[in-house]
């Protein structure tokens, strides 16, 4: 069996700042105080004012803070420790989903992203799987979760991500305390994509979270001047932690679209001024037979300096399509599974 290879400096250096930070309420609070006012967060919402191109923008600090709150409304309803917190929404609401994905993460709760495409059968299984305390839903899937909470004869507290997300938070008690939350506590329970079967429930904890974005956010070189953008919906690993995370560990913005639109993500690019953008091969596909309709109107895509792709391998044509109209824009192709994190190579 072969020797496993040392590390080198970067690796041990990145190691040890994961041990440091530990979890990922830390992580959010650390970039808080280190990067303040600054964007954290553009994407759509239920409950912020929207600018001209229908995105609200989340600082850090605001993160933290409305994080907290949520955190605390949390625990006063009841929510313990290892206590499952579900969401069940699309990208139109995740402005609230990563709202709660940090503040159950300060509560010391599982985080249980549940995709809104399912079947009864399986938002049955995975609500019972997810041993939920309480879950939000964006209004329009309220009746949705109401329905599959009963068929499961749960004892789970349904809450809109709009007016009863906005009422939970009203009636926080800003003295009370949260819990310590250790590294190694689940952070969150992620269901893979059920491609050969029945989605399957993967326990992420703190440190492994914590993990992924800062091997991915390293891997894509983002620093605090990056403006991170992509389609992703939330509830996968990729939606909760590889762009999220990624972004938080390097204090850098975050850009959200709604559902994916190749028109209008080039335009958001241009004025948005994105800097890294995340797609799936037939996203880049689309994105590129947009451009070719654009002709004269392309939008101006300068401030782009990476092309990231990942959840299938990118046809060799669109790789060599991509380098002949922007030779200067770097491109990396990224693997990786729920099951590690999504973690893997690029």
């Amino acid at each position: 069996m072969a020797a496993p290879t040392p590390q080198g400096a970067l690796e041990t250096d990145l190691a040890r700042r994961i041990a440091e930070t530990g979890t990922l309420g830390r992580l959010l609070r650390l970039r808080a105080a280190e990067r303040g006012e600054a964007a954290m967060l553009v994407a759509p919402s239920r409950l912020y004012p929207a600018e001209a191109d229908g995105l609200a923008v989340t600082s850090f600090a605001v993160m933290a803070a409305e994080a907290e709150r949520l955190a605390r409304a949390l625990v006063a309803a009841g929510v313990g420790p290892g206590d499952g917190v579900g969401v069940l929404a699309g990208n139109t609401a995740v402005t609230e989903a990563h709202l709660v994905q940090y503040a159950a993460a300060l509560a010391g709760a599982v985080l249980v992203p549940i995709n809104p495409r399912y079947g009864d059968e399986d938002l049955d299984h995975a609500i019972a799987l997810g041993r939920l305390r309480l879950a939000f839903a964006e209004p329009g899937l309220m009746a949705r979760l109401q329905a599959a909470v009963r068929r499961t004869r749960g004892d789970v507290r349904c809450i809109d991500m709009a007016a009863g997300l906005a009422g939970l938070m009203a009636d926080a008690d800003a003295g009370r305390a949260l819990p310590e939350v250790a590294p190694e506590a689940v952070a969150d329970l992620i269901f893979t994509s059920g491609t050969t079967g029945r989605p399957k429930a993967v326990e992420h904890s703190h440190s492994s979270a914590v993990a992924t974005g800062a091997i991915f956010g390293t891997a894509l070189g983002l620093t605090p001047d990056d403006r991170h953008h992509h389609a992703v919906p939330f509830f996968t690993s990729s939606g909760v932690h590889f762009n999220p995370l990624a972004a938080l560990w390097a204090g850098a913005a975050m850009i959200v679209e709604p559902a994916f639109d190749a028109p209008r993500i080039l335009a958001r690019i241009a004025e948005r001024r994105s800097t890294v953008l995340l797609s799936v091969p037939s996203g880049f596909l689309y994105m590129l037979d947009a451009l070719a309709r654009a002709g004269d109107d392309t939008p101006d895509l300068s401030s782009i300096r990476l092309w990231n792709y990942g959840g299938a391998a990118m046809p060799q044509e669109a790789v060599m399509a991509l380098a002949r109209r922007f030779p200067d824009v770097d491109q990396r192709q990224n693997y990786g599974m729920t099951e590690t994190g999504p973690t893997g190579t690029m």
